[in-house]
This record gives C-alpha cells, structure tokens and sequence, in this order.
C-alpha cells in the first residue's frame, strides 16, 4: 500500500509541475521540445561541374527557448535523403548524393499580435555521403560542412507548426548543397 500511495504522490506532483510550467509559458508559442518532417527541393553540385537538382526528405527534432522579449532560441538534429544521382557521361559512371545528417542553431523572434508567426536563422554541422560509382565498384565518403539558412514558420494549433526553410550546405569546396524546404512538426 505504501508503495501505490508513493507512486500516486509523485505522480500527481509531476502533473501538477507540468500544469505549472504549461501556465508559466502560456503565451510562448515556440517554447520547448518539437519533432516533425520535411521535404522539397535540392540542388547538389560535386566537384566543379557536376548538378543534379532532386528532392530531399528528412526529419527534425529539437527544443527551443522562448524569452520574454520574443527572441527563441534553439538547437535542432536532423536527418534525411536525398534523391540526386549525377551521371558523369561515362557508362555506369555517377555520382549519388546520400543521407545527410547534421545539427543546427536558430535564433529567431516570434511575430504577430498572437505571436505565432516564428521567422529565423540558422547556422550549424552538416554530414553528407556522397557515393561515387564506376564499373560496377562503389566508392563513399562522408563530406563535413557548415550550413546556413534562413526559415519561416507558422503556428497552426498549439501543438501544430508549418514552416518553410532555405539553407546552404558547403562541404568545404569538394560539393554543395542547397535546399527549399517545406516541413509540419508537433511540439510537445
């Protein structure tokens, strides 16, 4: 019995805890955990001249800090794929662009008279694998670059956000990358 009235206890002071702190961030839209999904348009170019625009999908999670003056702040991980393969002209000869993964700051300000509108940018790590194809071999590397972007988005509930990104990959001259972006996520 003690052991059950134990376990009531602390679970009513972890709810009520999670009602304070709901009550404290009321009016912090962009406040906390979130997790969602992404998808649009690339452009890859390897080397000096090989492009290969493709569609890129991936997902994000992240939490973010709302301060009093509006100005968020936050730090997201992300991963992803991409669908572009450049043929080098030569039979069997190309280049394919792989998973991406990577991890970003954002600095933003919420706008709006409800203050749900989020505008922001970005900065951070990107990890991309390139595979290189000839013959039948296969050949990968993983390229390390910063990225940079800018981003839009646009609380629909409470829970539910839209948002737009572009960013900029740069995998230290040997390729680059550049998204548009379109994504939902669900804050906790």
């Amino acid at each position: 019995m003690k052991k059950i009235t134990t376990a009531l206890l602390a679970g009513l002071t972890a709810l009520s805890m999670t009602s304070f702190a709901q009550a404290q961030d009321a009016g912090k839209t962009f406040n906390g955990a979130y997790a969602g999904a992404e998808v649009g348009y690339n452009s890859y170019e390897f080397a000096d001249n090989f492009r290969e625009d493709a569609v890129y999908y991936g997902a994000f999670a992240g939490y973010r800090v709302q301060m009093d003056n509006d100005l968020v702040l936050g730090l997201e991980g992300r991963f992803g794929d991409s669908s572009a393969t450049t043929d080098l002209g030569i039979s069997g000869a190309e280049f394919v662009a792989g998973r991406q993964l990577g991890v970003d700051a954002t600095i933003g300000y919420a706008l709006g008279a409800e203050k749900n509108v989020l505008a922001y940018a970005l900065v951070g790590y990107s990890n991309q694998k390139i595979t290189g194809k000839l013959a039948g071999v296969e050949e990968s590397s993983n390229g390390d670059g910063i990225r940079f972007g800018l981003g839009a988005e646009y609380a629909v509930t409470e829970t539910i956000s839209l948002r737009a990104t572009g960013a900029y990959a740069d995998y230290k001259g040997s390729a680059n990358d550049i998204q548009l972006n379109a994504g939902v996520l669900y804050r906790f």
